[in-house]
């Protein structure tokens, strides 16, 4: 049987925390190695799906868990990109987009004569590598 709870408490450096069950106090000791098909890392106050085994110990531990988000599309991901993979995209985007249209206005002859001395030197530079 799966259930829910919220990750509450999260060691990154050790990796293992604790789940606190939707409608229980009791916490669900949870370790990294429990989670499947995910390269992900929990983070405090994420719904996880799981399932329950006993440890030695008599401690309830999470088994077989999983993303709630990424259970409710079938194993889809909705979790956000990281900021810094969606700003790297769009940089490489912008530098690739103004670079084939500083070539391109080279070959044709028609570099902007606005940039001034600018212009002159970007000219320089992309005739020294042959654009």
């Amino acid at each position: 049987m799966r259930y829910q709870g919220k990750v509450t408490r999260w060691n990154e450096d050790r990796g293992f925390g604790f789940i606190s069950p939707n409608g229980s106090r009791n916490l669900v000791f949870i370790h990294i190695r429990a989670f499947i098909n995910t390269p992900q890392r929990p983070v405090l106050n994420e719904l996880v799906n799981y399932e329950l085994s006993d440890e030695q110990n008599g401690r309830a531990r999470a088994e077989n868990v999983t993303f709630a988000s990424d259970d409710a599309l079938d194993g889809a991901s909705t979790r956000r990109w990281p900021f810094r993979v969606i700003m790297t995209a769009v940089l490489f985007i912008f530098v690739a987009v103004s670079a084939a249209g500083i070539i391109y206005l080279n070959n044709s002859g028609r570099f902007p004569v606005c940039l001034g001395q600018t212009g002159n030197v970007l000219k320089n530079i992309l005739n020294a590598v042959h654009f």
